[in-house]
């Protein structure tokens, strides 16, 4: 059996051994209800209206349809049993460690590094987040195909053609179509044109060590840019249609009120910290509250100046290298994050662990490389470097691999998984408002209680968690604070359909029934408008609308 081949083998075990505990996990309260759970589209298998709103992008308007095809076939095979979702991820990332390491051998022809650089990938806890959390599977296919796309142009760059070079946009293409993150792909291709492919020359470099053998055709850096116009279209699309489907649910409304000096400060820091949790991968949460909102920890100047600092230093040193592998991954991880570093803001984090996905991989390179050419002047210089590395190395992965293992167990349900959260900020809104909605949900209303308000305390102008809270207290019979907490909430969500009906029940139930007719009254006129808006953008949802307001109606006359 070749070499490559039992590598391969061993770095797929390796994959499949450390994350394979996550198959014992559940649903997390945390998008998998939307994704997969409580979406008919998938949850229910297969059929042709699923697959026409996945490409429609009319549920949850996330553009990802591969995804959703995936969550489908998963739906298809095993139902909702958690554990076949969880492993099909685990498979996922096992396939992406062999794809990376057979990229970087196929492109550099080094076995050693490659080897350690997929290792690291393999075992790394910062990427359990992705392969634990079922919502995550668009960041394990985008990179796949991610991948796919750049063996493909290795194979173009070796030997151009036009059929070579059209398979690299049509898998860019179905990268692009389970998830954006890969818009910045045409420049992660440049950065392979400089090193390792060596296609492409800048003024005063190096040759490139370590590439592989035999010659690449060499082209100017105007027909490098050339090749890649119809993947910065490509790019420039799926940015489009994301940017308005995120804005049109309403994605970026917490975040307008951030300036943009606080945005730069804030991707400062997050790059930062993503080079820190690299380095030492300790406090790693879901859910990390941006710095400017409600339960956010706010960044002080000379948090941002040391920020700053740290990555002008690693930009000097690795300019200073002048080595092109080093160049290569640095940029490589400075620009993967770009989509995603919040420049742009979508959502309510400062940062995410699952966004490292695709852009450690050139961190791990410049490490891998790095401990090559450490190992290459030990020997020049009649010392065991190699044993020395081997040993250095396998603590390392071993240590990687322990830490990975106790992430994955903060993933098993949505109790820990939001405990967690708390634990490294205990005024994360998100994290405690989904924890007091889980265990309601397991009748522990007094503990849910108390969630929501200390959660009201951080921000108290929340209308969801007023309308929860005063759910929580009619489960609790304590109809009075119950209809102040409801009537809050329709104050503040004076549109909201649902608060509405929430308040008239629990009127209804503190035998106040005029009131409470009044508020359903209002509540049937509110959905009747949005029937009406709806039937102007879109007949069949509006259709859809009246059904439900139908069979709610029919549900309250009994």
């Amino acid at each position: 059996m070749r070499r490559d081949t039992v590598t391969s083998l061993w770095l797929a075990a390796a994959a499949l051994v450390v994350h394979g505990r996550s198959v014992l996990g559940d649903f997390v309260r945390l998008d998998d209800d939307i994704y997969v759970t409580s979406n008919p589209y998938v949850s229910q298998g297969f059929n042709l209206e699923g697959v026409v709103r996945a490409f429609a992008g009319r549920y949850d308007w996330n553009w990802d349809p591969i995804t959703w095809m995936s969550h489908t076939l998963d739906a298809q095979l095993y139902g909702l049993h958690p554990a076949g979702h969880h492993a099909t991820n685990v498979l996922l990332h096992a396939i992406n460690v062999v794809l990376l390491f057979r990229l970087l051998r196929r492109l550099t022809g080094r076995d050693w590094p490659s080897a350690g650089a997929a290792a690291v990938f393999a075992v790394h806890p910062v990427h359990v987040e992705v392969v634990a959390w079922i919502s995550a599977r668009k960041d394990l296919l985008s990179t796949c195909v991610g991948l796919l796309t750049m063996h493909a142009y290795a194979a173009y760059a070796a030997r151009p053609g036009v059929r070579r070079y059209v398979l690299v946009p049509l898998l860019m293409v179905l990268g692009l179509l389970c998830k954006p993150m890969l818009v910045t792909l045409p420049l992660l291709l440049l950065l392979l044109d400089y090193w390792p492919l060596g296609r492409i020359s800048l003024r005063g470099a190096p040759a490139p060590p370590g590439a592989r053998g035999r010659a690449v055709p060499a082209v100017s850096l105007s027909r490098a840019l050339g090749e890649k116009v119809p993947l910065f279209a490509l790019s420039a699309c799926s940015a489009s249609i994301t940017f308005v489907l995120q804005r049109n649910i309403g994605a970026m409304d917490p975040a307008a009120g951030i300036a943009p000096s606080a945005r730069w400060g804030n991707a400062a820091v997050a790059y930062a910290s993503y080079l820190a949790k690299t380095v030492w991968p300790a406090d790693l949460g879901v859910l990390y509250v941006h710095p400017e909102l409600a339960g956010g920890r706010p960044l002080g100047a000379r948090e941002i100046a040391a920020a700053i600092v740290l990555l002008g230093l690693v930009t000097a040193g690795v300019v200073a290298s002048r080595r092109r592998y080093a160049l290569v991954g640095w940029l490589w991880f400075l620009g993967a994050l770009v989509p995603v570093i919040g420049l742009v803001q979508v959502g309510g984090q400062s940062m995410a662990d699952r966004y490292l996905y695709l852009p450690n991989m050139g961190l791990y390179v410049v490490v891998a490389w790095a401990a090559a050419d450490l190992v290459r002047l030990g020997q020049a210089r009649g010392r065991p470097a190699r044993a020395v590395a081997l040993s250095v190395g396998a603590i390392v992965l071993g240590l990687l691999a322990a830490r990975s293992a106790r992430q994955i167990r903060t993933w098993r349900n949505s109790v820990a998984l939001f405990e967690n959260a708390l634990r490294i900020n205990a005024d994360n809104v998100v994290a405690r408002f989904a924890l007091g909605m889980v265990i309601e949900d397991q009748g522990n209303l007094d503990g849910a209680i108390a969630h929501y308000e200390r959660v009201l305390a951080v921000k108290p102008d929340d209308a969801d968690v007023h309308n929860q809270l005063g759910i929580a207290l009619a489960r609790r019979g304590r109809l009075d604070e119950a209809i102040r907490s409801l009537q809050r909430a329709v104050r503040l969500e004076p549109s909201q359909v649902k608060m509405r009906a929430n308040l008239a029940l629990a009127l209804a139930l503190a035998a106040q029934r005029a009131r409470a007719a009044g508020q359903l009254d209002r509540a049937n006129w509110l959905q009747d408008q949005a029937v009406k808006h709806a039937a102007l953008a879109d007949p069949e949802l509006a259709e859809d609308l009246r059904r439900r307001a139908a069979a709610r109606r029919g549900r309250a006359g009994r």
